[in-house]
Order: structure tokens, then C-alpha cells, then sequence
């Protein structure tokens, strides 16, 4: 009988520390002075989907010893793209860098660290989802990985803090910009509106009727003749009529035109023949001469046309 009774109070401690370890490891800081300790050789964690917009990256530190001689790392991560860092925890100098991208399934790769002597390092997720969807990775050491004890794991990490609190009222978005704000208002917060109290009509003045009649022809307005417009304007009356510009005399009196003087009627084409006749013309009457094939053509204004034999004439002179 004693066998058994201490059945259920192993199982409750157990229970305990499970628990207590499992609240350790969910922890994840995001503070690189305050990072998680790892007090087992595997982490598992998420990365919740930002808003649209948000280029930011979710950013989480771990903490744990290696001793000399070889580290195995094996990273399993899903729908996450980003890098995963070791440092030396003091210097935060580079050892190992794993780079990861999102795909629809699981990913699996590792690295192996060698150490020439113990030291504390530094494990640096770093990364975001491509989509709404949250990412998960799960790294695991082996090899030379020395887990810290309970009484190194500081108690003062800062978390994840991507989750959003609407307890308030006032939601901000990634970038700060205050979003409509959603009143949370019980049925007993609610203003009561009271109806207003019907205003008695015998209260208000009654105003008396007064018909509208059509005014009797008797109680037209008289009408006031227009008044004279001579009389306005000094007995001076208005011409809508356009004045008429008067004549100037320097151009009243006729300008005699006299026509231009051509100076051609004064120069004469003569054509001595060698029987003794002459032909003679105004060369302001003749439109052209010449000679063609042994014809002398002569072209007049009024279209006559007179031709004589070159052999025939003895002189042609224009003066």
C-alpha cells in the first residue's frame, strides 16, 4: 500500500518540472542584454505575421555554454525567411550563420561549430513570415552543447511583445498611427435621451387671420408720367443716330489725277527696206520683235502680227 501511494506523488513533480521547463523554454527574449537561457538542448519557437506595411524583423536571443571540441546545430524551420546567428556572447563575434527562406514546407539544415576551448555563446534568430501565416523554427544541439543550470537563467527577459492589446480602446498599427478607436460602452454607460415635453398650444399667441383680397381697381397706385426728357437735360434731347463725321476741305475739293507719262512713247522701232520704204512704230505699241529663220516678226497691242524677209531689210534701228 505505501508502493502505491507514492505513485501519484512522483507523478505530480514530475508534472511540475515539465511544466516549469516548458515555461522556461517558451520564454523568448528580444533583448539582446537580457537573452533567453537555454537550459535544454532544443529551442522551439514562432514568429507571428506583421501587419501590411511592416518591413520590420521579429528578432529573438538565446544564451548557453559549449565546451571544447565540436557543436552539432540541425535547424528545422517552416514559412520563415531570415538568418540564424551564433556569436560569442562577449565579443558577439561571428562563429556560425545559417540563412533560411520561407517555402510551403518544412526546411531542414545544420552546421557544425568546433571550439578550441569552453565559452559562452549567443543564438540569434532573426526573420518574418511572407504572408499572414505565423513561422516556426526548431533548432537542436548536440555534440559539446552544455545547457545552462537553473541558476544561471535570468528572470528579467523581455518577450515577444508582437501580440496586440485591445483592452485599452486605442489600437496603434506598425508604423504608430492611431486607428479608429472602438468605444466599449455597457448599457448603463449609455446616454438616456428624455423626450421633450409637448409645448400646450393654448400657451402659444394665436395670430388673427387676415384674408388676402385683390386690390380694387379704385386702389391702384396712380401712374406718374415719365418726365420729359428735354426738360431733364436741359431741353436738350438724345440722337441715338450716329453723328456724321464732318468733311475735311483739305479733301473736300476734287484732286485732279493726271496720268503717269510712259516713257516708251517716245522711242520709236524703224525698219529700213532696201526698196525704199520705212516702217515705223511706237515701241510702246509694239510687244515684241525678233527674227526667226529669216523673218523679221513684229508683235503689236492690238494683236497684228507683220513680217518681213531679213534680206529685204536694209536697217533696224530703235531711237
Amino acid at each position: 500500500m505505501r508502493f502505491h501511494s507514492y505513485i501519484p506523488v512522483a507523478a505530480f513533480a514530475l508534472l511540475l518540472i515539465t511544466a516549469f521547463f516548458a515555461d522556461r523554454a517558451a520564454a523568448q527574449s528580444r533583448d539582446q542584454n537580457f537573452p533567453t537561457a537555454l537550459t535544454f538542448s532544443e529551442v522551439n519557437g514562432s514568429v507571428a505575421a506583421r501587419d501590411i506595411g511592416d518591413a520590420r524583423l521579429t528578432t529573438y536571443f538565446y544564451t548557453f555554454d559549449g565546451g571544447q571540441g565540436d557543436i552539432f546545430m540541425n535547424v528545422v524551420t517552416k514559412n520563415l525567411s531570415g538568418d540564424i546567428d551564433i556569436f560569442m556572447a562577449d565579443s558577439m563575434q561571428p562563429i556560425a550563420k545559417v540563412v533560411v527562406y520561407a517555402d510551403a514546407l518544412s526546411t531542414e539544415t545544420g552546421r557544425l561549430i568546433y571550439l578550441r576551448k569552453p565559452a559562452r555563446l549567443m543564438l540569434r534568430v532573426q526573420g518574418r513570415t511572407p504572408n499572414d501565416e505565423p513561422a516556426t523554427f526548431r533548432i537542436k544541439f548536440a555534440g559539446s552543447f552544455i545547457a545552462l543550470e537553473g541558476r544561471e537563467v535570468d528572470n528579467t527577459p523581455t518577450l515577444d511583445s508582437t501580440g496586440r492589446d485591445d483592452s485599452s480602446g486605442i489600437r496603434v498599427n506598425s508604423v504608430g498611427t492611431i486607428l479608429e478607436r472602438r468605444a466599449h460602452r455597457t448599457e448603463a454607460e449609455l446616454p438616456v435621451s428624455t423626450p421633450a415635453e409637448p409645448t400646450p398650444s393654448a400657451a402659444l399667441p394665436s395670430r388673427p387671420v387676415v384674408p388676402k383680397d385683390p386690390p380694387k381697381s379704385s386702389e391702384l397706385p396712380p401712374v406718374i408720367p415719365a418726365p420729359d426728357v428735354r426738360t431733364v437735360f436741359g431741353n436738350r434731347t438724345r440722337r441715338s443716330e450716329t453723328p456724321t463725321p464732318k468733311a475735311d476741305p483739305r479733301t473736300s475739293s476734287p484732286v485732279t489725277k493726271t496720268k503717269p507719262i510712259d516713257p516708251m512713247a517716245s522711242i520709236y522701232l524703224r525698219v529700213q527696206l532696201k526698196d525704199g520704204g520705212l516702217v515705223e512704230r511706237v515701241m510702246s505699241d509694239v510687244v515684241r520683235f525678233g527674227v526667226d529663220k529669216g523673218v523679221l516678226t513684229i508683235v503689236n497691242k492690238g494683236g497684228k502680227i507683220e513680217r518681213y524677209q531679213i534680206l529685204n531689210v536694209e536697217k533696224l534701228t530703235i531711237e
